[in-house]
């Protein structure tokens, strides 16, 4: 009870019964570091639902502290980058150097994938690095790569990073000229990515059109306030969240606003 208050919370769940998934993440300890309760649900579901024994931890302080407390150790920890409290940097800075656990697999899951925020991920000591919405069999071979645990006779894939993106983002102009209809969406892909549960789907969409209710108010208030940190993380939240549901539109839409704020924030300030 006092870790779900806290934002740490632990699930074991049966594996699926379907035979050709059964145990792919089997007696696996994952932590799931991640801020988003949508972002926490798909990721609990999927990850149980092959095996693992997950854990999640709601921002990087908590998840620095879970992995200094908890016996036995997790096998590997999946980390969000942008995070209240404390992010995915710092959280892994933090494991590597005053925890000592120089070994312990860290993968970075985030929505961004340019060449130079995956460069930022190793920087910092992660291992690797999955994109948001993440495709589940990659996400499995990942963390079977870096664990070394996997089925007896398969073959333990060699991963690298997908080909990247220019490090140089696409103007403001050329961007919204290039976004999707504004009634573009994908359920059908959405879906796929999560190994076709309608029953989650529905939830998560669910939650999806609650929170994004309130949301152009929030990003109002972050942005007439002057916290463009706090605009930049919501917009990259809904990013990722939107295309996790398939909302195609509003996910390049929060990309080319997420863009603009950065533009902004990285932009000398004016003298007085």
């Amino acid at each position: 009870m006092g870790d779900a208050r806290a934002g740490v919370s632990n699930l074991r769940t049966k594996p699926r019964s379907r035979a050709d998934r059964v145990g792919r993440l089997e007696g696996m300890r994952l932590l799931v570091v991640e801020d988003n309760l949508i972002n926490q649900q798909v990721a609990r579901e999927l990850l149980s639902g092959e095996g693992a024994h997950v854990v999640i931890a709601a921002n990087g302080q908590l998840g620095v502290d879970a992995v200094a407390c908890t016996d036995p150790p997790f096998h590997a920890v999946l980390m969000d980058i942008q995070m209240p409290v404390m992010d995915g940097y710092a959280a892994t800075q933090l494991i590597r150097q005053e925890l000592g656990l120089t070994r312990l697999p860290i993968i970075a899951m985030t929505a961004n994938a340019m060449a130079s925020d995956r460069e930022a991920c190793l920087r910092c000591g992660m291992d690797d690095h999955v994109g948001k919405p993440f495709d589940l069999t990659h996400l499995v071979e990942v963390l079977q790569n870096h664990t070394r645990r996997s089925k007896p006779g398969s073959a333990i894939p060699r991963l690298a990073f997908p080909a990247a993106s220019s490090a140089t983002g696409p103007s403001a102009a050329s961007t919204a000229a290039t976004l999707p209809a504004v009634d573009s969406v994908d359920p059908d892909s959405a879906l796929a990515r999560l190994d076709g549960k309608s029953g989650l789907y529905a939830s998560i969409l669910r939650s999806y059109l609650d929170e994004l209710a309130d949301q152009p108010a929030q990003l109002t208030s972050l942005l007439d306030g002057g916290d463009l940190a706090a605009a930049g993380r919501l917009l990259h939240t809904l990013k990722g969240v939107s295309a996790t549901v398939g909302a195609v539109y509003l996910g390049a839409f929060a990309a080319a606003a997420e863009a603009d704020v950065k533009r902004g924030l990285d932009a000398p300030s004016a003298p007085r």
